[in-house]
């Protein structure tokens, strides 16, 4: 893995974010995650869109194959 990446950061040293579910409640989600589900059932998912991870060509040197591969299968759910 590629240390100089900002978004590898999200892999190696993942921080908890909280997102709002439909409910109401705040959902812990790790930045290594994609989605996690809420104490009322539903799934949330984290905002996406910018993470680098999903459009860079060495994306898979910075955060390796397998983390690459699952954030892609999550997120075409």
């Amino acid at each position: 893995m590629i240390d100089a990446c900002p978004g590898a950061v999200d892999f190696t040293d993942p921080k908890p974010m909280f997102v709002k579910c439909e409910c109401g409640r705040e959902v812990e989600i790790w930045t290594d995650e994609i989605s996690a589900e809420c104490e009322c059932g539903r799934t949330v998912k984290r905002d996406m869109k910018s993470a680098c991870y999903l459009w860079c060509e060495h994306a898979a040197e910075c955060i390796g194959e397998e983390n690459l591969r699952r954030i892609k299968d999550e997120k075409s759910e």
